[in-house]
Protein backbone atom coordinates (compact mmCIF):
# COMPACT_ATOMS: atom_id res chain seq x y z
CA UNK A 1 0.00 0.00 0.00
CA UNK A 2 1.25 3.75 -1.11
CA UNK A 3 1.07 6.28 1.58
CA UNK A 4 -0.16 9.13 0.97
CA UNK A 5 1.77 12.49 1.20
CA UNK A 6 0.45 15.40 3.85
CA UNK A 7 0.49 17.51 0.58
CA UNK A 8 -1.47 14.98 -1.29
CA UNK A 9 -3.80 14.43 1.15
CA UNK A 10 -4.55 18.53 1.12
CA UNK A 11 -4.57 18.52 -1.89
CA UNK A 12 -7.58 15.40 -2.26
CA UNK A 13 -9.21 17.26 0.92
CA UNK A 14 -9.23 20.84 -0.72
CA UNK A 15 -10.86 19.14 -3.98
CA UNK A 16 -13.54 17.77 -1.85
CA UNK A 17 -14.30 21.07 -0.40
CA UNK A 18 -14.08 22.57 -3.50
CA UNK A 19 -16.66 19.39 -5.26
CA UNK A 20 -18.90 20.18 -1.83
CA UNK A 21 -19.38 23.53 -2.37
CA UNK A 22 -20.45 23.17 -5.88
CA UNK A 23 -22.83 20.60 -4.91
CA UNK A 24 -24.47 22.07 -2.12
CA UNK A 25 -24.97 25.16 -4.05
CA UNK A 26 -26.64 23.55 -6.97
CA UNK A 27 -28.61 21.16 -5.14
CA UNK A 28 -28.80 22.48 -1.69
CA UNK A 29 -27.59 20.71 1.65
CA UNK A 30 -30.27 18.53 2.30
CA UNK A 31 -30.68 16.91 -1.19
CA UNK A 32 -26.76 16.83 -1.45
CA UNK A 33 -25.10 13.68 -1.88
CA UNK A 34 -22.08 12.26 -0.31
CA UNK A 35 -21.48 9.91 -3.67
CA UNK A 36 -22.19 12.74 -6.05
CA UNK A 37 -19.30 15.14 -4.32
CA UNK A 38 -16.98 12.56 -3.70
CA UNK A 39 -17.77 11.75 -8.15
CA UNK A 40 -17.19 15.42 -8.22
CA UNK A 41 -14.17 15.34 -6.34
CA UNK A 42 -12.52 12.57 -8.44
CA UNK A 43 -12.17 10.40 -4.94
CA UNK A 44 -13.84 7.20 -3.44
CA UNK A 45 -16.55 7.80 -0.40
CA UNK A 46 -13.43 5.95 1.57
CA UNK A 47 -11.72 9.08 0.80
CA UNK A 48 -14.13 11.32 1.62
CA UNK A 49 -14.85 9.78 5.15
CA UNK A 50 -11.42 10.20 5.72
CA UNK A 51 -11.25 13.20 6.02
CA UNK A 52 -14.83 14.14 6.85
CA UNK A 53 -16.78 12.08 9.32
CA UNK A 54 -20.33 13.43 8.34
CA UNK A 55 -22.45 15.91 5.72
CA UNK A 56 -22.40 17.94 8.03
CA UNK A 57 -18.80 18.36 8.83
CA UNK A 58 -17.94 18.73 5.62
CA UNK A 59 -20.41 21.76 5.47
CA UNK A 60 -19.18 23.34 8.48
CA UNK A 61 -15.42 22.88 6.55
CA UNK A 62 -16.68 24.64 3.40
CA UNK A 63 -18.24 27.35 5.15
CA UNK A 64 -16.00 27.83 7.60
CA UNK A 65 -12.07 27.81 5.43
CA UNK A 66 -13.13 28.73 2.33
CA UNK A 67 -15.51 32.27 3.67
CA UNK A 68 -11.83 32.77 5.30
CA UNK A 69 -9.97 32.04 2.06
CA UNK A 70 -12.35 34.13 -0.13
CA UNK A 71 -12.28 37.17 2.10
CA UNK A 72 -8.68 36.98 3.37
CA UNK A 73 -7.76 39.35 0.38
CA UNK A 74 -10.88 41.39 0.69
CA UNK A 75 -9.83 42.43 4.41
CA UNK A 76 -6.44 42.79 3.69
CA UNK A 77 -6.79 46.73 3.01
CA UNK A 78 -8.71 46.69 6.95
CA UNK A 79 -5.71 45.23 8.60
CA UNK A 80 -3.28 48.04 7.55
CA UNK A 81 -6.36 50.56 9.63
CA UNK A 82 -5.90 53.64 6.68
CA UNK A 83 -9.21 54.70 7.33
CA UNK A 84 -10.99 55.81 4.61
CA UNK A 85 -9.33 54.42 2.37
CA UNK A 86 -8.69 51.52 3.38
CA UNK A 87 -12.15 51.23 4.21
CA UNK A 88 -13.16 51.85 0.24
CA UNK A 89 -10.90 49.59 -0.85
CA UNK A 90 -12.34 46.97 1.82
CA UNK A 91 -15.80 47.51 -0.08
CA UNK A 92 -14.68 47.78 -3.20
CA UNK A 93 -13.42 44.21 -2.83
CA UNK A 94 -16.32 42.93 -1.37
CA UNK A 95 -18.70 44.19 -3.57
CA UNK A 96 -16.31 42.69 -7.01
CA UNK A 97 -16.10 39.63 -5.01
CA UNK A 98 -19.92 39.54 -4.87
CA UNK A 99 -20.93 40.28 -8.32
CA UNK A 100 -17.81 37.98 -10.35
CA UNK A 101 -15.77 35.79 -7.82
CA UNK A 102 -17.32 31.92 -8.36
CA UNK A 103 -16.62 30.93 -5.23
CA UNK A 104 -18.73 33.70 -3.11
CA UNK A 105 -21.37 33.55 -5.54
CA UNK A 106 -21.64 30.06 -4.51
CA UNK A 107 -20.76 30.37 -0.88
CA UNK A 108 -23.14 33.91 -0.76
CA UNK A 109 -26.00 31.25 -2.59
CA UNK A 110 -25.56 28.43 0.21
CA UNK A 111 -25.59 30.57 3.12
CA UNK A 112 -28.80 32.83 1.70
CA UNK A 113 -30.67 29.23 0.75
CA UNK A 114 -32.01 29.01 4.83
CA UNK A 115 -30.92 25.34 5.04
CA UNK A 116 -28.19 26.80 7.45
CA UNK A 117 -30.68 27.51 10.27
CA UNK A 118 -30.04 24.02 11.55
CA UNK A 119 -26.18 24.80 11.69
CA UNK A 120 -25.47 25.40 15.79
CA UNK A 121 -23.14 25.49 17.97
CA UNK A 122 -19.18 25.25 16.40
CA UNK A 123 -21.13 26.69 12.95
CA UNK A 124 -22.57 29.80 14.67
CA UNK A 125 -19.93 30.36 16.77
CA UNK A 126 -17.40 30.59 14.04
CA UNK A 127 -19.83 32.62 11.58
CA UNK A 128 -19.94 35.20 15.30
CA UNK A 129 -16.46 35.22 15.54
CA UNK A 130 -16.01 36.34 11.76
CA UNK A 131 -18.48 39.12 11.89
CA UNK A 132 -16.54 40.24 14.84
CA UNK A 133 -13.09 40.52 13.41
CA UNK A 134 -14.45 42.45 10.23
CA UNK A 135 -16.67 44.55 12.91
CA UNK A 136 -13.69 45.13 15.14
CA UNK A 137 -11.26 46.21 11.67
CA UNK A 138 -13.82 48.24 10.73
CA UNK A 139 -14.50 50.09 13.71
CA UNK A 140 -10.39 50.88 13.86
CA UNK A 141 -10.66 52.35 10.43
CA UNK A 142 -13.85 53.92 10.98
CA UNK A 143 -12.51 55.61 14.05
CA UNK A 144 -9.61 57.00 12.18
CA UNK A 145 -12.30 59.07 9.78
CA UNK A 146 -14.98 60.57 12.38
CA UNK A 147 -15.30 61.64 15.96
CA UNK A 148 -18.81 59.76 15.89
CA UNK A 149 -19.70 58.57 19.63
CA UNK A 150 -21.20 55.17 17.76
CA UNK A 151 -18.08 53.92 15.88
CA UNK A 152 -19.79 50.45 16.40
CA UNK A 153 -23.33 51.82 14.77
CA UNK A 154 -21.44 52.98 12.00
CA UNK A 155 -19.48 49.45 11.18
CA UNK A 156 -22.54 47.88 11.54
CA UNK A 157 -23.92 49.95 8.86
CA UNK A 158 -21.10 49.54 6.21
CA UNK A 159 -21.55 45.65 6.41
CA UNK A 160 -25.48 46.31 6.34
CA UNK A 161 -24.71 48.25 3.12
CA UNK A 162 -22.23 45.58 1.49
CA UNK A 163 -24.52 42.73 3.00
CA UNK A 164 -27.21 44.11 1.38
CA UNK A 165 -26.08 44.76 -2.31
CA UNK A 166 -24.34 40.54 -1.98
CA UNK A 167 -28.00 39.41 -1.07
CA UNK A 168 -29.31 41.71 -3.99
CA UNK A 169 -26.57 40.18 -6.43
CA UNK A 170 -27.27 36.44 -5.29
CA UNK A 171 -30.48 36.87 -5.96
CA UNK A 172 -30.81 38.99 -9.07
CA UNK A 173 -27.65 38.85 -10.72
CA UNK A 174 -24.83 41.59 -10.23
CA UNK A 175 -26.91 44.95 -11.44
CA UNK A 176 -26.53 46.12 -14.95
CA UNK A 177 -24.23 49.64 -13.68
CA UNK A 178 -21.95 47.99 -11.34
CA UNK A 179 -20.48 51.90 -9.71
CA UNK A 180 -18.32 50.23 -7.64
CA UNK A 181 -16.99 53.73 -6.51
CA UNK A 182 -20.43 55.25 -6.24
CA UNK A 183 -21.37 52.90 -4.01
CA UNK A 184 -17.78 53.06 -1.97
CA UNK A 185 -18.51 56.96 -1.92
CA UNK A 186 -22.04 56.93 -0.40
CA UNK A 187 -20.55 54.17 2.31
CA UNK A 188 -18.11 56.51 3.08
CA UNK A 189 -20.58 59.60 3.40
CA UNK A 190 -22.86 57.63 5.95
CA UNK A 191 -20.10 56.80 8.05
CA UNK A 192 -19.02 61.01 8.16
CA UNK A 193 -22.71 62.29 8.47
Amino acid sequence: MVRRTAEEAERTRATILDAALEVFAERGVHAAQLEEIARRAGVTRGALYHHFDDKTELLLAVLKERWTTSMAPVLEPLRGGGGAESIRQFARRFLECADSDPTVRALLKLSLSGELSALEGAGMADKSRAWGEWLALLDKNISCVTSRRDVRTASEGVLHALLGYALWSSLFGPPRTRSYDIRCTQILKGISS
